[in-house]
């Protein structure tokens, strides 16, 4: 960046002492240095006035304070009017500077800039700025810049800006910059922007970035519109990131065409791409944890929190909530993971929720799964929901394998083998142990079937989990013969062996559905 603004423009014009009548004004080209001067008719020298007296234009009687003509590549500029230098050593008023003041200091120059003001301080200057003005320091500078004001610090420069302000610090710029602001700081910078404002830190920058803020910190920066760093280390929101907005951290970044997204905290977390130079992604939340990403054209996106999760490109819509080292990958809408470890879904998917656990999986082209948590150490006893598989579900448990649409799991180690089926551990599908056509769900205790034809309106049916004290529900399954009420009668059971349907009618030959509840 240019910082050679330099001191004033000026010769050595000669001064005069201030004389107390009027007096005649000569400037002249003197043919030993060829320099223009400057001398009264009388010929003292310690302080210029003009034709007619001074007009209004004051200095103490020190020699070294001047105020006189300014010329350049051989045009002399008029003095100034109702100017004064109050106090100080070596300090200038030059070129048409009227209604300017400096109050004392050393080797301060006010150039060609009207109602221009400098305090004190040492090596000031303020150089074509109407209305510019430094209040103390060491060698700052206002250039080209109207109604623009350093307060104190070092070498601190605004030029070719409009309402500026510079409070304190060092080395501090403002750039082609209108109503902007560093409050202090060292090497903060505001290049081509407006209404741009930076409180503090060091080496902070915002470039192109209108209406923007950085609070502090170090080595932030800053190319968004109407967006925000608060402060931390080397964050950085890219260009035409319009209502961005990290909160603190070290080098989180939001690149180009990131808008309206937010960073809260953490560390190396990324929204945005480096390389597209397109619009990308926008409306995206990263709230804090380390080196989480969420990439382009994944808008309306979330990770709340945890370290390394990733939500790849085409994911709009899509939720990590913590965890670690969870992915939604690419081209797929929608997806959640709550937390835990080392969770996918895989490309292509959409609509799909796993709920935590570890080495958890829903492969591609899957819609609308849920795994509920569990999973394993990742070596081959994942929960999985294979490719191109929707509706279905894992509860939880490990080393579960679905691979069918509408089938669910309950448990661990179970594989689907077929749709619109759920899968419980302890409670499988077994061929009934009678003659007849139904199944029964053995081993917690209740019992479903359907029974063979009773036989002059009576049936005993084998059941192992029948007990003394089972409650048997019995409805007609498929008429028969002459029906009458059906009935399981205590009396009629064999614990652990079988019970008998008994019908009201000795014709009934029907089919009989049953329940048995222990």
């Amino acid at each position: 960046m240019v910082r050679d603004f330099g001191r004033a423009r000026v010769g050595t014009p000669a001064s005069i002492n201030t004389p107390d009548t009027p007096l005649v004004v000569e400037i002249f080209k003197d043919i030993n240095d060829d320099l223009y001067k400057a001398k009264l008719s009388n010929g003292t020298l310690d302080v210029i006035g003009g034709g007619g007296g001074l007009l209004g234009a004051f200095q103490t009687p020190n020699p070294n304070n001047q105020i006189l003509p300014y010329y350049e590549n051989g045009n002399v500029n008029a003095i100034s009017l109702y100017g004064s230098i109050l106090g100080g050593i070596n300090n200038q008023i030059l070129g048409v500077s009227n209604f300017s003041n400096i109050n004392g200091g050393t080797n301060n120059i006010i150039t060609l800039s009207p109602y221009g003001s400098i305090g004190n301080g040492d090596g000031n200057t303020v150089d074509l700025s109407p209305r510019g003005s430094i209040i103390n320091g060491f060698n700052n500078t206002v250039y080209s810049s109207d109604e623009s004001t350093v307060s104190g610090g070092r070498t601190n420069v605004i030029a070719y800006s409009l309402n500026a302000f510079v409070g304190s610090g060092a080395t501090n710029d403002i750039l082609n910059s209108t109503n902007s602001a560093v409050v202090g700081g060292l090497n903060c910078d505001i290049t081509t922007s407006t209404g741009a404002f930076i409180g503090g830190g060091d080496f902070n920058k915002i470039v192109i970035g209108s209406y923007s803020v950085i609070g502090g910190g170090s080595s932030n920066y800053m190319e968004g519109t109407s967006a925000g760093i608060v402060s931390g280390v080397s964050n950085a929101i890219g260009t035409f990131c319009e209502g961005t907005f990290i909160g603190a951290g070290v080098t989180n970044i939001i690149y180009t065409y990131g808008t309206r997204s937010a960073i809260v905290a953490g560390n190396n977390n990324i929204i945005g791409d480096p390389i597209l130079n397109v619009l990308q992604t926008s409306n995206n939340f990263i709230g804090a944890g380390s080196t989480n990403n969420i990439q382009q054209y994944s808008s309306n996106s979330t990770i709340i929190a945890g370290i390394t999760n990733t939500i790849q490109n085409d994911c709009a819509n899509s939720l990590i909530v913590g965890g670690i080292s969870n992915t939604i990958q690419n081209d797929g809408t929608n997806n959640s993971i709550i937390g835990g470890s080392n969770n996918t879904t895989y490309s292509n998917s959409s609509f799909n929720f796993t709920g935590g656990g570890s080495f958890n999986k829903i492969y591609s082209y899957s819609f609308s799964n849920f795994i509920g948590g569990g999973g394993a150490s990742g070596i081959g006893n994942d929960n999985v929901i294979s490719g191109g598989v929707s509706y279905s579900s894992i509860s939880g448990g490990q080393g579960n394998y679905n691979s069918y649409d509408n089938s669910h799991i309950i448990g661990s180690d179970i594989t689907s083998d077929k749709t619109d089926t759920t899968f419980v551990n302890n409670l499988d599908i077994v061929p009934l142990a009678i003659a007849g056509t139904g199944k029964l769900f053995a081993g917690v205790g209740h019992i479903v079937g359907i029974s063979a034809p009773l036989v002059a309106g009576t049936l005993v049916v084998p059941a192992t989990g029948v007990t003394a004290a089972s409650i048997i529900v019995l409805t007609c399954n498929t008429l028969g013969g002459a029906p009458g009420s059906l009935s399981a009668p205590t009396a009629g059971i064999v614990a652990g062996v079988s019970f008998t349907i008994t019908s009201s009618s000795g014709g009934d030959t029907s089919t009989v559905n049953f329940w048995i509840i222990n």
